[in-house]
């Protein structure tokens, strides 16, 4: 018999650790409505993708062994966003004979650009803001700007959305807009109508989203990266979660916010009208939960030019991460320069993670 099968493929930054969050509280209510939401999903579709894989070669068994389950299933993992045509037809192969629902979050770019780049040191990122929204607008130096842009140009939504659109095993293809005020309870509306999910009870006030940093911690953190560019992913993401969720989180209030400069903002408004324009067309066959007010297309800078952080943010960040790890900055000479405190921060991580 035929299930039914939703695939929340992101996009990145859209939402999706709050909806996450939620389903995993959840997991037990909709089980009994017959629904699974597997326990684990991000080293599956990593290997689906062929990341961190020998030659980049995709595996699907993990992939195929996630989804082999009895009833109807719903999968949450941004990274399946990234998924390229030659991906899909693995990531598809078992719901052949299901109905199957993509579901995709958009949120306005000008407030989804400093998470990403957040998320990107998060994951070893060593490029400043402003190099990074260079490499955006495919306007930086080097292999490493040019590698941020084109991942930057094969998540766009459109592209995403005609990719997973386009393809004959999906039966139709959901948008949800992330709400432009802070309001969870209705963007978990949104996604439980765009997902035919069984509308369950939830407490939205225990759900997690990613907990947030400010400037000068996000640059500390890609300092550090720099001096571990050896450490195996798990190890350096277990490492970096710890950091983040103990120290840096808890000095987001005292810290200035990310923002765009006057190119990225017009940049992000042009992105939003793409999408618009997409999610406007009948041809598209897309289905709509939110608002197009929600992506903005007009609106001035924060900013005309990006600038680097106030370098005493990063340094009481620095601190604030030594002390962490039982070390005292202040005991070093060196510890006014924040390039000297991101080397001690990243040698402390390598003692205590024995790497």
């Amino acid at each position: 018999m035929s299930r039914r099968v939703v695939l929340h493929i992101g996009a990145m930054k859209s939402g999706t650790s709050f909806v996450q969050s939620t389903l995993r509280r959840r997991r037990p209510a909709l089980a009994r409505e017959g629904w699974t939401y597997p326990r684990a999903s991000i080293d599956e579709v990593r290997a689906g993708l062929g990341r961190g894989r020998p030659g980049g070669v995709p595996d699907p068994e993990p992939w195929r062994a996630l989804t082999a389950v009895e009833g109807d299933l719903v999968v949450s993992m941004e990274f399946l966003s990234f998924a390229r045509p030659a991906h899909l037809d693995d990531f598809l192969a078992p719901f052949a004979d299901d109905d199957v629902t993509v579901v995709m979050g958009v949120r306005d770019q000008v407030r989804s650009l400093p998470s990403q780049w957040q998320t990107w040191c998060r994951s070893r990122g060593t490029l400043d803001w402003p190099d990074y929204l260079a490499a955006l607008r495919g306007e930086g130096e080097g292999q490493v700007a040019a590698d941020v842009h084109a991942a930057h140009t094969r998540v766009r939504a459109p592209a995403v959305l005609r990719r997973w659109s386009a393809h004959p095993a999906v039966d139709r293809v959901a948008v949800v807009t992330v709400p432009a005020a802070a309001e969870p309870a209705e963007l978990w509306r949104r996604f439980v109508a765009a997902s035919g999910l069984p509308p369950v009870e939830v407490d939205l006030e225990r759900a997690r989203p990613n907990a947030r940093i400010g400037y000068g911690s996000t640059e500390l953190l890609r300092r550090v990266n720099g001096h571990l560019p050896d450490v195996g992913y798990g190890e350096y993401r277990r490492a970096v979660k710890a950091l983040w969720d103990e120290v840096l989180a808890p000095r987001s209030d005292a810290e200035s916010r990310i923002v765009l400069d006057r190119p990225a903002t017009e940049a992000a408004h042009r992105a939003n009208a793409v999408v618009r324009d997409v999610l406007a067309d009948p041809g598209a066959g897309l289905v709509l939960h939110g608002d197009l007010g929600d992506l903005p297309v007009t609106g001035e800078p924060a900013v005309e030019v990006a600038g680097p952080p106030p370098a005493g943010e990063v340094l009481a960040a620095g601190e604030a991460a030594l002390a962490w790890l039982g070390e005292d900055a202040r005991a070093d000479p060196r510890a006014t320069d924040a390039r000297e405190l991101a080397a001690r921060v990243a040698a402390g991580l390598r003692r205590r993670h024995g790497w």
